[in-house]
């Protein structure tokens, strides 16, 4: 068992072991810059998460091509919005310190790093990073976030108080119910979810749920949501999934938008299982802190 503080090109020591790095690695680091993927040449089944919110992309701080780049080495991505750690857990050691995977970070920043060989502290690095592994991105949510990517600006005396708002949290909650309905629906659904099959994320660990909301529909393309549905069984909560298709359903003057979300293969957990904060957070339909979000999202780790 070893602890070092590493001060000097400390970039060099992450790629170096990145690179000898044999089994899949957890990796936990705020922001992802453009080159990133040059920095970390993680193993393929390795984990990565980072801060890729619309508010980081649109600053720049997240390059949503160079995590293109990693999903196409097999590396799984994941996001956790305000995320601040940098945690990196290899083979036989971990490294925590300050160095976002950036260039800014590799030529010019003044960074730090511990690095710990002992399994205790590797173990709980890698479960710390397991629980962050919430809201897993795909190649469509990928090339969406893309679109939102501006360079960041970096200019010598820049007043640093003048930073990017952050926007209400993206999760919604759909409040559903089991009601009959009628064949034209169900064959409008069937046709649905083929369009919504083309588009999926995930080939495995997933599935593909859908429901109906009367037009319009609060929930968009991309966008992450847990359902809350009620049976006659009682109610039961979704694990959060993305919105990858909708499509709406026309019957003469009625339209409803038909929703089809890709879920994680986790079983649906009972409503009553739940503390009275979070039944609160699942009662109200819109999620609109991060907080709250993170509240929600805390439920299903380790699931």
């Amino acid at each position: 068992m070893s602890t070092t503080l590493i001060t000097e090109n400390v970039w060099n020591v992450i790629t170096n072991a990145a690179r000898r790095c044999k089994r899949p690695a957890d990796v936990a680091v705020a922001y992802f810059g453009k080159d990133a993927a040059k920095l970390l040449k993680l193993p393929a089944g390795s984990r990565l998460v980072v801060d890729a919110s619309e508010p980081t992309v649109k600053a720049g701080q997240t390059h949503p091509g160079d995590l293109q780049k990693m999903y196409r080495r097999k590396i799984k991505i994941y996001s956790a919005k305000n995320l601040h750690a940098k945690v990196f857990a290899f083979d036989k050691a971990v490294l925590v310190g300050s160095a976002n995977a950036s260039r800014h970070s590799a030529n010019i920043l003044q960074e730090a790093v511990m690095r710990v060989t002992d399994t205790g502290n590797l173990r709980a690095a890698r479960n710390f990073i397991k629980g962050l592994c919430l809201e897993r991105l795909g190649p469509e949510e990928l090339k969406r976030l893309q679109k939102l990517y501006k360079p960041p600006r970096f200019v010598p005396g820049q007043n640093t108080k003048r930073r990017p708002k952050q926007s209400p949290s993206a999760l919604r909650v759909a409040s559903t119910r089991s009601v009959d309905i009628p064949e034209k629906l169900e064959k409008a659904f069937e046709s649905g979810l083929r369009e919504a099959a083309k588009k999926r994320q995930h080939k495995r660990g997933f599935y593909i749920e859908e429901f109906y909301w009367d037009y319009p529909s609060p929930f968009r393309k991309g966008q992450l949501i847990i359902q809350v549905h009620k049976s006659a069984h009682g109610k039961a909560v979704s694990p959060p999934g993305h919105v990858i298709h909708t499509k709406t359903y026309r019957d003469g003057k009625t339209r409803k938008t038909l929703i089809y979300t890709e879920l994680p293969d986790h079983d649906w957990k009972p409503f009553n299982q739940f503390n009275s904060n979070t039944k609160k957070i699942l009662g109200r339909g819109g999620v609109k802190s991060s907080p709250a979000a993170n509240l929600l999202l805390a439920s299903w780790e380790g699931a």
